[in-house]
């Protein structure tokens, strides 16, 4: 019955991420023609919670040609949208408004993994107004019950942080025995440094 539920929750995970990222438009299974071809940005709880559910694979089948962590030095792709799926964080709305005054992208998907206060969103729409971005910006709310305490009771508890962490942590356990199959991981940013 446990490991029933635990597919179920984890089926409903994968459905509601490949949503997301099909800029919230239910993925449709070998759709003809090409994906649109796009970036996901995220923060370490959105990477903790794509991670143990989709592989570098299916996120490629899914149109991701780039995967990036919100505050890494990143390059503007102007001729691509992008996909952000993070906490929202004074620090990480601060550089989402920053990519947004940079035009770094063709537009801006925005799921927040956790509710967003107002002024929070009134700084996303400041920094959109003077960016002249207001019609490239799109906000979500992904739906954090399919990712709630019911998805940990299933896994059988944890001792991560919080809900978010116990769930992704729960997720990464049961997926290690699924296969060896690679899954996101940060991509290194590489520095050159001149020798002492």
């Amino acid at each position: 019955m446990a490991a029933a539920a635990a597919a179920s929750i984890r089926e409903r995970q994968t459905v509601a991420l490949k949503r997301m990222l099909n800029f919230n438009v239910p993925h449709v299974k070998n759709s003809a023609g090409e994906p649109v071809w796009k970036v996901l940005i995220y923060d370490r709880f959105g990477q903790d919670i794509i991670s143990p559910l989709l592989s570098v694979k299916e996120l490629r089948d899914m149109g991701i040609t780039l995967h990036l962590l919100l505050h890494s030095d990143r390059d503007p792709i102007p001729d691509v949208p992008a996909v952000y799926f993070v906490m929202p964080t004074e620090e990480n709305i601060d550089r989402l408004c920053q990519d947004l005054r940079n035009q770094l992208y063709e537009s801006y998907y925005l799921n927040f993994i956790s509710a967003i206060s107002r002024s929070k969103l009134e700084d996303i729409a400041n920094a959109a107004l003077a960016a002249s971005a207001v019609t490239q910006v799109f906000f979500f709310f992904f739906d954090l019950f399919v990712f709630s305490r019911v998805a940990l009771v299933a896994y059988g508890g944890s001792q991560a942080r919080g809900p978010i962490g116990a769930v992704a942590t729960g997720l990464c356990q049961s997926h290690s025995n699924a296969g060896s199959e690679p899954h996101l991981q940060p991509i290194p940013q590489l520095r050159a440094t001149p020798d002492p």
